[in-house]
């Protein structure tokens, strides 16, 4: 998905830079918990004040809950 411009905003990225967002979800199930791991991988690229391509990636989102029945 795309990274929205208000959050590249926030994070200090100069303007026009575009980024996107992959997410990935395990769902595990131990002794009848399911438990979701979410890891968010954000993939960002603009140019400097010299006019040369940037690209940075890294880890933006990480996290799980537990669901019990």
């Amino acid at each position: 998905m795309p990274a929205a411009e208000q959050e590249l905003a926030r994070l200090r990225f100069p303007k026009g830079a575009s980024g996107r967002h992959v997410v990935v979800k395990v769902v595990a199930t131990e002794q009848g918990v399911e438990t979701h791991r979410i890891t968010r991988v954000t993939t960002l690229s603009w140019k400097d004040n010299g006019g040369q391509e940037r690209v940075l990636q890294f880890v933006s989102l990480q996290g799980y809950h537990k669901r019990q029945p």
